[in-house]
């Protein structure tokens, strides 16, 4: 079962990943929307490390709605506002928690990949654990359609799942 599903998140990432070469130079909107996150955890050094990807137009029109101000991510002219809008923005919408408590994320920064960022954050001292929580939100009060996939290793083992709008938690178990 657990082959079955795997694979069904691997032909989402191959669906995404061609559509995604083909029409990469198109600025017209994409016709799915998708989110990623990897969460890696190191149970030697305690350390969890986030990244997020997101297509920069979708999180724009979620930054203007939120701040009221014209944000290009794209090209920042004032980067300092832009990363706290972003920490502000994921703070509230995507949420880790070992044993029910929310671990306190810190922002690293982000970059752009084409027409999209990555988000990164990470979170020192964190006790080793056999399930964690993953509340994520992202893009959801704007995008009906959105859909949420999530990468999660523990060391070497890597449990993945896809959350669609407004399926927004997901536990993995070690």
């Amino acid at each position: 079962m657990k082959s079955n599903k795997y694979k069904k998140y691997l032909v989402i990432f191959v669906i995404f990943s061609i559509y995604h070469c083909l029409f990469s130079s198109f600025v017209a909107p994409h016709a799915f929307y998708v989110s990623v996150s990897e969460l890696k955890y190191n149970s030697k050094s305690k350390q969890l490390s986030i990244s997020c990807r997101v297509f920069a137009n979708d999180m724009e029109t979620c930054l203007k709605k939120e701040s009221k101000q014209n944000i290009d991510l794209l090209s920042a002219k004032d980067k300092q506002k832009v990363d706290e809008f972003l920490q502000t923005y994921f703070k509230k919408n995507f949420v880790v928690s070992v044993a029910n408590k929310n671990l306190n994320l810190a922002f690293v920064g982000f970059e752009q990949e084409e027409e999209a960022i990555w988000v990164y954050f990470k979170c020192e001292k964190v006790a080793v654990f056999k399930q964690i929580a993953i509340n994520n939100k992202i893009l959801y009060d704007e995008l009906a359609e959105q859909n949420n996939i999530i990468h999660f290793y523990y060391d070497d083992n890597r449990k993945s799942n896809k959350l669609a709008n407004p399926e927004s938690k997901h536990v993995f178990n070690f």
